[in-house]
């Protein structure tokens, strides 16, 4: 550091000294293995990963790939646990799901193949932190991944389980009406001033962002504000996030046997968490998908509570807002101002719908 960056520890320095680690020791370590890992999965060139090891930056291509039959293996064989080592726990805070539609592009070697799959993640609001093998704590991840040895990972035999969910089928109606909602006494006093709050806040920035349209002469849009705002106050800002990804479904996305085992899938994962009740959010295709799924058979998902997207809400009610005004003139307005009268009316193009009906 005192000879690269004046004292100052840089990606640099420490590339650099673990590297000159690296020779001395005749190991692996961060730099030398993350950086072959990384360039063998962006460019999916042996050659450059070669060539760079015998200029001496980087691993040898066999342990590249020999850490990533590792990091498979590793996830195959502890997918059902693999919250326990991201330190997910209830103990730390409420932990939501999601899944959704995802376009997965795979680099094959005769060419690259796509697939449309639904994915799943776990979100934990808590910032992660790095420990030793076998003593993850809640809210601090613990992803030490043991080698295979070098004649099990060149075996194309594997004993591992690959991680994959067993597709569950749906055999109930295909329309469910939905189920009669119990009245309740109504929310507590903590909501209340939670949502008080929240809303004189909101109204505070909203009158801000108003006074500046009328003394600024190049006043920002209502998102530029907001993030401007959001970095002036730095005390405010919230920490990092845990963030896990559950399996792959390479099946249709909107198939009600899909839904059906991603449901079955997060309830199970939650719960194991310490959830009381499991809370996922999916766009608004699937959550048609899922609400009939759950309707009918409200027992076995009673703990399950389903919500759209905040974009897919946006977009719902700002097509309501359409469905309306629609033959009062709005269309001629809009049609003046905007392009893509359509996308606005409906709701589809929700950030110009918002800011056409603002104005």
């Amino acid at each position: 550091s005192d000879l690269v960056s004046g004292g100052e520890v840089t990606k640099k320095s420490l590339s650099l000294s673990q590297s000159i680690q690296s020779h001395i020791t005749g190991t692996r370590n961060q730099t030398t293995l993350g950086l072959g890992v990384k360039l063998q999965h962006r460019y999916g060139s042996s050659e450059l990963i070669k060539l760079l090891h015998e200029h001496g930056f980087i691993s040898t291509y066999d342990e590249v790939l020999r850490f990533r039959k590792s990091a498979a293996r590793f996830l195959g064989d502890n997918a059902p646990i693999l919250h326990q080592f991201m330190g997910l726990s209830r103990s730390v805070g409420i932990i939501f799901a999601w899944f959704d539609n995802l376009d997965l592009q795979v680099f094959t070697p005769n060419g690259r193949r796509s697939t449309h799959v639904l994915s799943h993640e776990f979100q934990q609001p808590h910032p992660a932190g790095i420990l030793e093998y076998g003593r993850a704590k809640p809210g601090e991840s613990n992803l030490i991944i043991p080698r295979l040895s070098k004649k099990a990972a060149q075996s194309r035999n594997s004993n591992s389980s690959s991680g994959s969910l067993s597709l569950q089928h749906y055999t109930g109606k295909v329309k469910v009406n939905p189920p009669t909602v119990q009245v309740t006494s109504g929310i507590s006093c903590e909501e209340i001033r939670a949502r008080q709050t929240s809303l004189v806040t909101a109204q505070e920035k909203d009158i801000k962002w108003l006074n500046t349209l009328n003394t600024q002469s190049e006043a920002m849009e209502w998102s530029g504000f907001n993030n401007l705002e959001s970095r002036n106050h730095e005390s405010e800002k919230k920490p990092a996030s845990t963030y896990m990804f559950g399996p792959l479904i390479d099946a249709k996305a909107s198939h009600p046997d899909t839904v059906l085992t991603s449901l079955e899938y997060l309830k199970k994962s939650l719960t194991d968490m310490g959830m009381t009740y499991a809370h996922i959010s999916v766009d608004l295709q699937l959550y048609i998908v899922s609400c009939q799924i759950k309707w009918n058979d409200v027992d076995r998902f009673k703990n399950v509570i389903l919500r759209p997207g905040i974009m897919h809400t946006v977009q719902s009610f700002c097509g309501c807002i359409g469905k309306l005004m629609r033959g009062s003139g709005i269309e001629t307005l809009i049609s003046s101002a905007f392009g893509g009268l359509t996308g606005i009316i409906n709701g589809k193009s929700w950030v110009r719908s918002m800011r056409a009906y603002r104005m």
